[in-house]
């Protein structure tokens, strides 16, 4: 957007700046009797052809960013160059054979958590293990049916103090 106007801008200016100097054996014309006297409605239409311009590239980007990040996982490795990220810590207990910094990959397998597992996990948490999931090619909602039919049929979970 900076370069769009101030590439103008600073070109016009260094004009302005060497027409004002009186060493310069040339008679430059001044700035005015460069642009066109065009009548208001034909720069008013100028400015909503740029407006409509910069809003429609501006939308591109927008677009463009939202499909890249389909899921953390593919976010995380588009910022990291193409390395996989590593598994968060609070997975550990829902993902075979588990060490510390392990990277995501597709051969990892996930255990269905406990009802009060997924109770403990914060809602982007929560989010974070579906976009696993779904990453892995299972299906989130398949897989949030079996850590509810986990639950005591109640469908909570019971804690037990003592």
């Amino acid at each position: 957007m900076f370069v769009i106007w101030g590439l103008p801008y600073g070109l016009g200016t260094f004009y302005d700046f060497l027409q004002g100097q009186e060493f310069l054996p040339i008679e430059y014309p001044t700035l005015g009797s460069l642009i066109p006297n065009w009548l208001p409605p034909v720069w008013l239409v100028i400015g909503v052809i740029t407006i409509i311009i910069v809003t429609f590239e501006g939308a591109y980007r927008l677009i463009q960013q939202a499909t890249l990040r389909d899921n953390w996982i593919d976010a995380c490795k588009n910022r990291s160059g193409g390395r996989f990220p590593p598994i968060p810590e609070f997975l550990s207990e829902v993902v075979v054979d588990y060490f510390p910094g392990m990277s995501v990959s597709k051969d990892i397998q996930l255990l269905t958590p406990s009802v009060q597992f997924w109770a403990r996990l914060l809602p982007s948490q929560r989010d974070q293990l579906l976009e696993l999931v779904k990453w892995l090619g299972q299906d989130p909602r398949d897989y949030e049916e079996k850590i509810r039919r986990g639950a005591p049929p109640g469908g909570r979970p019971r804690i037990r103090f003592f």
